[in-house]
């Protein structure tokens, strides 16, 4: 159906259960990894699939060696790019991305960039998903207190410079997590000099 209406973007995820702490469960003939969702999508069409990628590795995954392997079997089912989970330690995603290309991951990695728009519910989401925030950015964030204006300049700097970061790492595409915050995504932009999407 979403081929008949010209829709073939699909970012394929395996998901998580109701409850995120809870053990994942597939449905009655549900696909039990994203790998598999992925190769299912291609025998139903030439869809643009992006997959998940996790610098940190997936709170599910054993290791981030068993991780990668399966961010491998995601591309070979056919995913065209990898979007990583946001990160704030550019150094682990730089070398995210050389290990997945030592393993023969040779397809786009994509960063995920956080743009925060409430710091308190990052730190608590990034507590389930198995994000690190590093203690430059609670320092960043320390006399913020409830001042939405001086969080979203933090929330630019911040986001701005990790993207210099990797641009000067040779990265030049990412994906922004804006949070329907788009005025600050655009405010990133702008200091990176991005003026089209």
């Amino acid at each position: 159906k979403y081929l008949d209406i010209g829709v073939n973007q699909i970012v394929a995820l395996r998901g998580d259960m109701p409850n995120i702490e809870g053990e994942y469960v597939p449905l009655e003939n549900g696909y039990k990894y994203a790998d598999d969702l992925i190769a299912g999508l291609k025998e139903l069409g030439d869809f643009d699939i992006s997959a998940a990628a996790y610098p940190e590795g997936h709170p599910d995954a054993p290791s981030l060696e068993f991780d990668l392997e399966h961010l491998k079997r995601k591309m070979d089912a056919g995913a065209n790019r990898a979007i990583t989970q946001y990160c704030f330690d550019t150094n682990r995603v730089i070398d995210f991305i050389n290990k997945a290309r030592e393993i023969g991951v040779d397809k786009p990695i994509v960063p995920g960039i956080l743009i925060v728009n409430n710091f308190k519910q990052t730190v608590n989401f990034s507590k389930a998903c198995g994000a690190t925030i590093p203690d430059w950015v609670f320092a960043m964030y320390e006399n913020v207190g409830d001042d939405q204006v001086a969080s979203d300049l933090v929330s630019v700097q911040i986001a701005a410079k990790q993207c210099i970061d990797l641009m000067q790492n040779g990265v030049n595409e990412f994906h922004f997590y804006s949070l329907n915050r788009a005025e600050i995504t655009k405010d990133v932009c702008d200091i990176l000099g991005i003026t089209e999407s």
